[in-house]
């Protein structure tokens, strides 16, 4: 008797396969000088620094040695100043005026005293390495978005970030995968962590630093989505004399970084192609999902969309 043979069609992992072929050096082919700080430098120093070229995080090296000790980012920052502040319900003129005092302070701290509070470090890849590598140690961990490229003698050569594989992913996303959409694997759906507009940025920086994560749905009185703030934002935190954490977190934004009260959008029905796309010229690591009613219903990161790529069985 004749038996009959089933076959199941797969589909091959032709993003993970683009990867792989390429090295970590093709991922960032415009590469920029190293922007860095030194480990006895203030935090305040490590702010501007920040600020003045515009990145998220930056490598920090010994104030002696001059060897590589790792990242510093707002995140960071974030979790030493919540280690530093009072619980912002209990605030009240006296403590606000103890709080300004204390975030003075806290701005003279050396870097090496905040560095690795809250961003899992990731080992510097070798530039001849397979992007992969670099792929794997940018989700080795959900607040981990940089890493430090070095070349055969260890010199430090350029910074490898989350946003460089997005971009590269994006322009190169390979057609027998472009119809594949983010609800197909999981995404768009879940549990948020928002925070109310009105509520004080000392409290959005506490949610994050307790929750671990490096942004908050920032929702309105009917817990409508309005905006986005995230670590990145505490770029204006020193612009005055004092650091602004008592003011409401609407009006932080709005003075600070106003693009943050337009929230970027994922569609769970599009593709994962679109939504690289949508990170990738936003230059953002998180993108949010509604409801009907636009209550934030979902987060799609960076990290999230990277794992994809690196895990997809391909069925």
């Amino acid at each position: 008797r004749q038996q009959r043979t089933h076959h199941t069609t797969t589909m091959s992992n032709s993003a993970r396969d683009i990867l792989h072929k390429i090295k970590v050096a093709d991922l960032t082919p415009h590469q920029k000088d190293i922007i860095s700080i030194k480990s006895n430098d203030s935090v305040w120093h490590a702010v501007k620094t920040l600020e003045k070229h515009s990145i998220h995080s930056c490598p920090v090296f010994d104030s002696s040695s001059n060897e590589y000790l790792g990242f510093i980012d707002f995140g960071d920052l974030t979790n030493y100043i919540v280690a530093c502040s009072p619980d912002p319900a209990l605030l009240d003129n006296g403590s606000m005026e103890n709080l300004q005092i204390a975030g003075r302070a806290i701005s003279m701290v050396s870097v090496s005293r905040v560095m690795n509070m809250f961003t899992k470090e990731a080992a510097p890849v070798f530039v001849g390495d397979p992007a992969t590598h670099a792929a794997q140690a940018l989700t080795s961990d959900a607040t981990t978005h940089h890493l430090l490229a070095i070349n055969e003698q260890k010199e430090p050569k350029y910074v490898c970030s989350q946003s460089d594989v997005i971009k590269f992913l994006s322009d190169r996303w390979p057609d027998d995968m472009k119809d594949i959409s983010l609800a197909s694997c999981g995404y768009g759906y879940g549990d948020v962590i928002s925070i109310p507009a009105t509520a004080p940025t000392l409290a959005a920086l506490q949610k994050m630093a307790l929750a671990r994560v490096m942004a908050l749905a920032v929702v309105d009185g009917s817990g409508k989505l309005i905006g986005n703030f995230s670590a990145n934002d505490l770029k204006g935190l020193y612009k005055g004399a004092t650091p602004e954490l008592t003011k409401p977190v609407k009006e932080f934004l709005e003075t600070h970084s106003p693009k943050s009260l337009i929230p970027i959008l994922a569609h769970p029905e599009d593709s994962i192609k679109a939504n690289l796309a949508t990170l990738s010229s936003h230059k953002v690591h998180h993108a949010w999902t509604v409801d009907g009613d636009g209550k934030p219903a979902g987060v799609v990161s960076a990290t999230d969309l990277l794992r994809f790529v690196l895990n997809w069985s391909g069925n």
